[in-house]
């Protein structure tokens, strides 16, 4: 072999390597856990509807890949505690029907459809950018439409619950127009003026209170009727009994309990009117004797 050669061999080496260092970095590509990537071929038609799952790929040094979260993702509006104690508030201010200004702690989780996330970069924009775009104007601009459509004591009683569920099913098909799930809406708290806090307060111990007196009232009304019939009761046993006591039941009655009282003396009617005493015979004379 030549020095040429030898040269030329060397050389081609080299660029084999450079070549490789270069194309091999660009071509290989890892798709993490919960993550799906989506391609991106200028020479190929552009988004691909194929999605590279988790795990290792080979692609062409020209094609980009995109990956996307398929993972529960959560968006909170709260208020937010940062370094030094300082607090900034996040809250989403709403105002009701009443006019009167709402603040709330909402967290909004959702997701991306997995299948679809080649929509979601066609149409929107890639991982990070969605949310931006379509995610976060979309739940603010709901929540605000729903809480306009009540008073804030309804917001802010126990029927929150109907709120949240009223927010989910409102946001739910516009965010599922572009290819993202929505998984829940958790109203943590509701902030009003602490005045009408008060007053709402103080409205449901009233409403408390009376319903604790209408029990008591129906309780005792219950009783009273209870009372009633057993007074009815009482009053239909006697007529009963008074209807089967006969002149010759009671003079029988009356001489079998005799029996019982030996030692007592009776005075016994006769028919001459004279009384007869029973046991007079040991009664203590006047004497002594």
């Amino acid at each position: 072999m030549s020095d040429n050669q030898k040269i030329g061999l060397v050389i081609f080496a080299v660029c084999l390597i450079i070549f490789l260092a270069v194309w091999i970095p660009m071509s290989l590509f890892t798709v993490g856990y919960g993550e799906v990537g989506v391609r991106f071929d200028p020479f190929g038609g552009g988004v691909s509807v194929k999605e590279y799952s988790q795990g290792m790929h080979l692609k062409a040094p020209w094609v980009k890949i995109s990956k996307f979260n398929v993972r529960t993702q959560d968006y909170t509006m709260s208020m937010i505690a940062e370094e030094g104690n300082i607090q900034r508030d996040d809250r989403i201010a709403c105002i009701t029907n009443e006019g009167l200004r709402v603040d709330l702690d909402i967290t909004v989780l959702y997701s991306a459809v997995a299948n679809k996330c080649d929509e979601i970069l066609s149409t929107v924009g890639a991982d990070g950018d969605y949310q931006a775009i379509v995610v976060r104007p979309t739940i603010r601009s709901v929540i605000r439409n729903v809480v306009s459509n009540h008073d804030a004591a309804y917001i802010y009683s126990e029927t929150r619950g109907a709120v949240e569920q009223e927010i989910f099913d409102t946001m739910s098909p516009m965010l599922a127009e572009y290819n993202i799930n929505v998984e829940k809406v958790l109203l943590r708290a509701v902030v009003l003026p602490q005045l009408l806090t008060q007053a709402i307060d103080e409205k449901k111990q009233a409403e408390q209170q009376f319903l604790r007196m209408q029990y008591i009232l129906d309780t005792a009304k219950k009783e009273a009727e209870r009372k009633v019939i057993e007074a009815g009761g009482i009053a239909e046993a006697n007529k009963i009994i008074g209807k089967s006591l006969t002149e010759e039941y009671l003079s029988w009655y009356w001489l079998e309990n005799l029996k019982n009282h030996s030692n007592v003396v009776y005075i016994i009617p006769s028919e001459s009117g004279l009384p007869i005493f029973k046991d007079i015979d040991t009664l203590p004379d006047d004497t002594g004797e």
